[in-house]
């Protein structure tokens, strides 16, 4: 089975044209390809990153992959890309769809503060926040919290991150829609 790996693009003279800081680390990229043309990494408005190097474009020919970016370097001094690397990774290797869920009993009071059956449901399959979930930064930030001797505290940390912080707000967004943002 084949891993995720890591591409350095062949930068287009069409990354030269934009304001570079609307690129991130994390955006989902698409692979096109018109016939007898290079392979190229393009984002979700259509803007062309850059082409696939031929010797790196047979590792994902045939399709099966989903890439992000994964670092932007800029030239010093100015916001003008000098290098984009995009990560690959198999599309089944990504979070699936949860179709049902094994019941929770609610039997105390801890276990009221926990979400229901149907929110974690709601949540799973949301497409947005599964893309949040796709992002390495969080998984790392989740596990910390998760792993933390104390979990609130390390929470209350956490949601200084500003990227941590659009996360939860999104998850309150879907779970408590009443809520004021």
């Amino acid at each position: 089975m084949v891993a995720r790996f890591d591409i350095l693009l062949e930068r287009s003279a069409e990354v030269d044209k934009i304001d570079s800081f609307i690129l991130k680390a994390g955006d989902e990229i698409a692979l096109k390809q018109e016939e007898g043309g290079p392979l190229e990494a393009v984002t979700s408005t259509g803007l062309v990153l850059g082409t696939v190097p031929a010797a790196e474009a047979e590792k994902i020919q045939g399709g099966g992959f989903v890439g992000h970016i994964r670092t932007l370097q800029r030239n010093p001094g100015t916001s003008l890309i000098r290098n984009i690397t995009v990560r690959f990774a198999p599309e089944k290797a990504l979070i699936q769809p949860v179709v049902n869920l094994p019941p929770i009993e609610d039997t105390d009071e801890e276990n009221a503060r926990k979400l229901s059956q149907e929110q974690l449901l709601q949540l799973a399959n949301d497409d947005e926040i599964r893309r949040f979930l796709r992002d390495e930064r969080l998984q790392n930030v989740v596990r910390d919290i998760d792993s933390a001797q104390n979990r609130e505290a390390a929470l209350r940390s956490m949601l200084k991150a500003p990227n941590f912080k659009e996360f939860t707000d999104k998850i309150l967004s879907r779970i408590a829609p009443e809520l004021p943002e």
